[in-house]
């Protein structure tokens, strides 16, 4: 047995399954840590590796991203260059990491890496290391096979021994090869003396005693050992049994299971869409839909929050498209489909942080727009709005420059289809929809406080997986305690608006997705107040009647003024903070509020011209209703001439269309109100286009179409609880 001195400030799971493989590749491991310690117990650790690392055969260092207090950084390996080997996958490949790069050119050792940014040096170049490149090495749940022996591999190879080809080089030649290859089994009998039980080896040492009795060797068992490469090798083996055999017929079935049905015609990709917040995402996902099946693609679109997991095993798309992944729930969730080889699209939902904002945050506030976790092994493509924040995320979060592209603001892409007001409700049918007053005008209001009333616990679930400091807690409390007393001055003035203005006005108070309504209706039942409470609708639809938008600082002021409809903020403490507060006039008193009030004129949007250009140029990149196009376009070039085969495993369980029926915040988007919604915008793109002219629904009358789940003189108590289709 070889003698491998492991060194790690910490042990992740891939770690540990690398140590719990080790053994089983001829090596003896002895792990040392060497975290962030005092000087006297950094010493002791340094003794301890001075008389260990003599006797080792390799060291195996590895590093974090900004490992910069790492003890093991300031050891002496004179005595070792040519057995040391420095795990750098968990090391940012955009940032610089100015100790690892130190490190890296003084001691010049042998390197494990996901790509050879990794690999830089202090002034930023690549260092001529012999580096084990592995992309896909932290990508998936668990260490796979394919790269455990290609770690074995390596560290033979660091030990001295002559180790031979990179045994995932050789998989593709021992499966396709054909049976009476001889040079094939020879490869597979010298690779299994260095990596036993590797897969694609024993099926093709196998392969002559299979096709001659149909039987499947035990190392092959998927029951024993479901590693994709297993079931693979299995598979590969099954095109060679007797045919009729009980063995090729279970292997036939195991494969209909792992590959799913033949995508038969089907051109494109097979990919699914998923919706974040129906509220705020469903109208920008079915433009972003139309435009990729014009390019040829099959989408699928479903809610994020009907168990993505069950959908996706039982879809077996090609590519994912969701939302960013800076939570440990998304980043499992992007996990969950690598691991079953489905390209993986993030499109931001949100527009980030200008450069000019991004300058003042505190770090802390800065890791959760980037994520704590490094989801670039996970995520194939990122697509962000503008080119401030793209660059942000280039220098220094996780995705490489080039898999991180600008789209342009797609949130306002809707407010370019005119024609998609003929499809919506009339005035008349959407105040019997809400129980309005049609002769009344109508007045928009629109809630921020998502933070007022969760646990501080999962308040801001970006927080979780940060380093445990007093500086997150602090930045949690602050920003709950903001949307605290931003609802109690909100409810202070809804009391006073209404009773000033509800004779004259309809009022309706549209909560902001992820906010519970409860606050507002106990609050307005116990004053009498009729406002009507708003959970699921969609924003597009009630501008379209609005007379006037009440915001708290919103880009939904923007929405508004494409329109032509006026906008107010109020309670806007520090203006200064975003350009977003300075869109419209805005008031923190009723008195303020009311003195706009009567210089307003409804007929014209009053946005700020001047501020509009600043957040198109800083913030939200072109605002010119093709930015659904522009990532349509660049997802298809991303997947052109892209092999894809996603597969199940063994264990996936394939059910029905998943439907999660508690959905407190009314975010979730139903296939219902797909089917509704995607005919009008593919109807409006097509007549935009230069397509046949749009025309109205069958039965849609003058008054314009009921929504799903809400028919002329229907309670909005559905729209109040969330409960359409």
């Amino acid at each position: 047995m070889k003698k491998l001195l492991f060194v790690a400030r910490r042990l992740d799971a891939h770690a540990k399954q690398l140590l719990a493989a080790l053994p089983t590749r001829g090596f003896a491991t002895h792990v040392l840590g060497a975290g962030p310690a005092g000087a006297g117990e950094a010493a002791a650790m340094g003794a301890q590796f001075a008389q260990a690392a003599p006797l080792a055969d390799v060291i195996y260092l590895l590093l974090e991203s900004d490992d910069a207090d790492f003890a093991a950084l300031g050891w002496d390996y004179a005595a070792h260059r040519g057995k040391l080997v420095v795990d750098l996958a968990r090391c940012s490949a955009n940032r610089a990491e100015p100790a690892a790069g130190r490190f890296l050119e003084r001691w010049r050792p042998m390197a494990v890496a996901r790509h050879l940014r990794q690999t830089r040096g202090p002034a930023g170049e690549t260092l001529p290391l012999e580096t084990l490149l592995a992309a896909d090495y932290l990508a998936y749940s668990f260490m796979p096979k394919s790269l455990l022996s290609d770690l074995g591999w390596f560290l033979r190879k660091a030990s001295g021994d002559r180790a031979g080809q990179r045994p995932s080089a050789m998989a593709a030649e021992l499966l396709m090869a054909p049976a009476d290859d001889q040079r094939a089994r020879e490869a597979a009998a010298e690779l299994l003396a260095q990596e036993p039980g590797y897969p694609p080896a024993l099926m093709r040492l196998a392969l002559e005693a299979a096709s001659r009795s149909g039987a499947v060797p035990a190392q092959l068992d998927p029951s024993k050992d479901a590693d994709p490469l297993t079931v693979f090798s299995l598979l590969a083996l099954g095109r060679h049994m007797a045919p009729g055999s009980e063995n090729a017929r279970q292997i036939a079935k195991i494969a209909e299971h792992v590959w799913g049905p033949p995508a038969e015609g089907q051109k494109g990709k097979r990919i699914l869409l998923l919706v974040v917040y129906k509220q705020r995402d469903l109208f920008i996902d079915l433009i972003l839909r139309y435009h990729l099946e014009r390019l040829g693609h099959q989408v699928i679109m479903r809610s994020l929050g009907d168990d993505p997991a069950a959908s996706i095993v039982e879809l077996l798309p090609d590519v994912v498209i969701w939302g960013a992944k800076t939570t440990p729930y998304q980043v499992q969730l992007a996990r969950f489909a690598r691991d079953r080889n489905i390209v993986s699209i993030v499109r931001r939902e949100e527009a980030g942080t200008a450069r000019k904002r991004w300058d003042q945050l505190s770090p802390t506030v800065r890791k959760w727009s980037l994520g704590n976790i490094d989801y670039a092994p996970l995520v194939d493509l990122e697509l962000v709005f503008g080119q401030d924040f793209a660059e942000i995320l280039r220098e220094e979060g996780h995705m490489p420059p080039d898999r991180c592209q600008v789209v342009g603001a797609m949130t306002f892409d809707p407010y370019f289809l005119p024609e998609l007001s003929r499809f919506m409700p009339g005035r008349g049918a959407f105040c019997r929809q809400l129980g309005l007053d049609p002769t009344k005008k109508i007045m928009l209001l629109l809630t921020p406080w998502t933070y007022a009333d969760r646990d501080p616990g999962a308040a801001i679930p970006e927080a979780k997986g940060a380093a445990a400091d007093d500086g997150a807690t602090a930045e949690i409390q602050r920003t709950m305690a903001l949307h605290k007393d931003g609802r109690r001055g909100w409810l202070e003035f809804l009391e006073a608006l209404y009773h000033d203005k509800g004779r004259d006005w309809n009022l309706i108070l549209k909560v902001h997705p992820g906010e519970r309504a409860e606050a507002y209706g106990e609050f307005f039942r116990a004053r009498g107040l009729d406002i009507k409470l708003v959970v699921s609708g969609y924003v597009v639809e009630m501008l379209n009647h609005a007379d006037l938008l009440v915001h708290a600082g919103s880009t939904t002021a923007i929405e508004a003024h494409f329109l032509g409809k006026p906008s107010l903020a109020y309670w806007v403490k520090a203006p200064q903070n975003s350009p977003i507060y300075q869109l419209t006039p805005y008031a923190n008193s009723y008195e303020e509020f009311e003195a706009l009030f009567q210089g307003l004129d409804l007929t014209r949007g009053n946005a700020d011209e001047a501020v509009i250009a600043s957040l198109e140029k800083d913030l939200y990149g072109r605002m010119d209703g093709q930015a659904c196009l522009r990532a349509a376009r660049i997802i298809d070039e991303f997947l052109d001439g892209r092999p894809t085969r996603p597969f199940r495993h063994l264990q996936d369980k394939v059910v029905g269309q998943p439907r999660r029926p508690d959905d407190p915040y009314g975010t979730n988007i139903t296939p219902q109100e797909i089917d509704y919604y995607y005919p009008m915008v593919k109807q409006c793109l097509d007549a935009k286009e230069g397509r046949p002219a749009p025309s109205p629904r069958p039965g849609r009358s003058s008054a314009g179409p009921a929504a799903p789940g809400a028919a002329a003189g229907q309670s909005p108590a559905s729209e109040a609880t969330g409960q359409r289709p």
